[in-house]
């Protein structure tokens, strides 16, 4: 039996492997918020938004994960999804049964669970992450010399696990007491090793943010569309959330955008509408400044007419703001878009000037030889097809074949 037939026959097992840990993942998510609910536990905001990111995490990336290893075994980005909710959901698990349970539970069992919640979520946010975002899309490193970043990531993440674990304060999450695993003493005398640590850590995320953006720079087809998907998302997850990490809020919004990013990167490995990246690119842009346009000028409006009107004709003052902003929209419109083509659709913006020269020429043209080469010119600028060729069918004749290569 060759080896591809030894692969072929292991890929549908790899798959149904992928959908039951995905499975496995998303009734462990079930069962913490059963647990929350019938355990009637009242928690302080800053918990529930923990337990509604954790939730999150698990749900996201378990269904993500499943999606891509389900149908991509080998591409290790969806077990690499996978790994990450799974290290989640076992933490979030954890952490439920030991806040619920921790009148009944014996002070070993409690130890144990806090334990396993403290000491299990760095690993996917430590080595999940960095990998999947090092390997991506191709699920191999950028190249031979990167290797070693893989090794390095995987040690990053174990000392980081290991500096969160043995915090003095990482078991005080609980009413009950629960002694740290070490003295504070001796963990403050390892302070050197933490911020070494730390530094390991941040260099690990610096070196696989560079290996990403040289990929983008070295990626060419197929393989620069599906970077762009994930830029693009990341890109925007981060500015949707940016007044979250700010003023330390806002749960709900991170939880509603989480799928942004693994879901771009199920697209791009998947290949499911591929080249639409470039639309929704187009069509961010122009209707998020249009609307940033649009509310500035709305808001300027308003002030302005007030202040003229005087504050007993407000409602006169927002009407105008109204009618004026809705005057403003599609020539705004217009405007934004022809200035977004020119800056990141450049070939569709100089095709619609090549179109549009060739449209005002062709109103003056009658000479059919001069107007055939033309045509052929502007279909090589704009569609850029290896041939053109052009048949005119006359009224008596058969038809007479003109061709420019």
């Amino acid at each position: 039996m060759t080896a591809r037939a030894v692969g072929e026959r292991e890929r549908p097992g790899l798959g149904r492997l992928a959908w039951v840990v995905c499975a496995a993942a998303e009734a462990i998510a079930v069962a913490c918020v059963v647990m929350l609910l019938v355990g009637q536990v009242t928690f302080s905001e800053a918990v529930n938004a923990y337990l509604v990111t954790n939730l999150g995490m698990v749900v996201t990336f378990a269904a993500i994960g499943g999606l891509v290893a389900g149908n991509r075994p080998e591409n290790p980005i969806g077990w690499l999804f996978l790994g990450h909710s799974a290290c989640f959901a076992v933490t979030t698990l954890a952490g439920t049964i030991a806040v619920v349970r921790q009148d009944t539970l014996s002070p070993g069992a409690l130890r144990a669970l806090l334990i396993v919640f403290q000491g299990v979520w760095p690993l996917g946010i430590g080595i999940a992450l960095p990998l999947a975002v090092q390997l991506f899309p191709t699920g191999r490193p950028l190249s031979p010399r990167w290797r070693w970043l893989i090794g390095l990531t995987v040690l990053s993440g174990l000392v980081f696990d290991a500096q969160t674990l043995l915090d003095p304060a990482a078991l005080a999450v609980t009413d009950r007491p629960v002694p740290p695993l070490i003295r504070p003493a001796a963990f403050h005398a390892a302070d050197p090793l933490w911020a070494a640590a730390t530094l390991l850590l941040v260099g690990v995320l610096g070196a696989s943010v560079a290996a990403l953006v040289l990929r983008v720079r070295r990626a060419r087809g197929v393989e620069r569309l599906q970077l762009t998907w994930l830029v693009w998302a990341v890109a925007l997850f981060m500015v949707l959330n940016s007044q979250r990490w700010i003023t330390g809020n806002g749960p709900i919004l991170f939880l509603l955008t989480l799928p942004l990013v693994p879901a771009a990167a199920a697209v791009a490995i998947l290949r499911y509408d591929l080249y639409d990246i470039r639309v929704i690119v187009n069509r961010t842009l122009v209707y998020g400044l249009l609307t940033a346009l649009l509310g500035l000028a709305y808001a300027g409006a308003v002030l302005v007419l007030g202040q003229l009107a005087g504050r007993d004709r407000d409602n006169l003052a927002v009407a105008g703001a109204t009618l004026a902003v809705a005057a403003l929209a599609q020539p705004a419109r217009r405007r934004i878009q022809a200035a977004v083509d020119r800056r990141f659709n450049r070939r569709r913006y100089d095709a619609a000037q090549t179109i549009a020269a060739f449209s005002t020429r062709l109103r003056a043209e009658v000479d059919l030889n001069t107007l055939t080469a033309e045509l052929c010119t502007v279909a090589n600028q704009t569609m850029e097809p290896r041939s053109v060729s052009l048949w005119l069918r006359p009224r008596t004749t058969g038809a007479i074949p003109t061709g420019h290569p």
